[in-house]
């Protein structure tokens, strides 16, 4: 049983780690041993997330009312919380340990601008690259164009110079 002390300052963490996140996602953990769960933690951790075993009825306090509320109701059963910013990160990591270990079942997830994730989802966000992946691509793609009209404004006056360089050569080469 947990002290009133120790179920507040776990609800102040908890509630912190979601104040500031982009994604939670829920799995049970049902079974796993502390050693999986310390390699779970540590590789949600290296990714700049926090994962957090905590009573239902205190995630339920912390995330009703809130940009999660919609999870609030998906909470039953021995469940584990994944809580960060980069969701494609979070979701790998879960959906990895569910393939490693059938005891962890990756149950729902959700994100501030969007209702409950399901499992098929939540594997298709696994999928993406990461964050600095996708965000490489998109400034590929909108330095492109500028590049390509620097390009041109370039030839402009290059093409200019060559063709006064023919004219040039030709009254050279008439007289």
């Amino acid at each position: 049983m947990l002290s009133k002390a120790s179920k507040e300052k776990k609800i102040a963490r908890f509630s912190e780690w979601v104040d500031g996140a982009e994604a939670i996602l829920i799995a049970e953990n049902a079974g796993l041993t502390v050693q999986n769960m310390e390699a779970l933690r540590k590789k949600v951790r290296a990714d700049g997330g926090n994962a957090q075993v905590i009573k239902n009825t205190l995630a339920k306090r912390v995330l009703s009312g809130g940009r999660f509320d919609s999870l609030a109701h998906n909470l039953s059963g021995p469940l584990i919380y994944g809580v960060g910013n980069d969701p494609a990160k979070i979701a790998k990591v879960f959906v990895d340990a569910a393939r490693e270990n059938p005891k962890f079942i990756v149950r729902a997830g959700g994100m501030p601008d969007k209702s409950v994730m399901d499992v098929a989802e939540i594997t298709a966000l696994a999928k993406l690259p990461p964050r600095e992946v996708l965000l490489a691509k998109l400034l590929g793609t909108m330095q492109a164009p500028v590049a390509k009209f620097v390009q041109t404004l370039h030839a402009v006056p290059g093409g200019f110079a060559r063709a006064l360089a023919a004219v040039r050569d030709q009254k050279s080469e008439n007289q």
